[in-house]
């Protein structure tokens, strides 16, 4: 799962009847500047290939012999596209905010759901974000 080097933003709101009767805002970040704006993201076509790539990385590190007849399968069962802070390219201090592709696949084993996989893509170059 991705762990971002720093705290994530949330907001938690407290309401009854009677209004508002709380506001929390935890990880709040501070802009430093914009790096660009109005980026273009990778079209869903080339991102379907990353993905697909990954997936195949995955499946290849089983080194499945050829005499097993072990059928795999792979779902993508979810698809949403958000956002995740990065580190920004050398000054890890500061994080960039990019669009991000989270994937959810489904590994299946011999008509068996085994696991769900989680990948974070990003919707600007396809590279899959992982956590240290």
């Amino acid at each position: 799962m991705y762990s971002p080097p720093f705290p994530v933003e949330t907001i938690t709101i407290t309401v009854t009847e009677s209004g508002v009767k709380g506001f929390v805002w935890e990880g709040m970040m501070e802009e430093a500047k914009t790096v660009t704006e109005n980026t273009e993201l990778l079209s869903f076509e080339k991102l379907q290939k990353k993905l697909a790539d990954q997936v195949f990385y995955r499946y290849s590190s089983y080194e499945q012999p050829d005499s097993d007849t072990t059928l795999s399968r792979y779902t993508v069962t979810d698809a949403v596209l958000g956002y995740a802070y990065i580190p920004a390219y050398e000054n890890p201090e500061n994080a960039w905010l990019v669009p991000v592709w989270y994937f959810t696949v489904s590994e299946g084993r011999d008509g068996v759901d085994w696991q769900n996989i989680y990948y974070l893509v990003n919707a600007l170059d396809g590279r899959v974000i992982t956590g240290e």
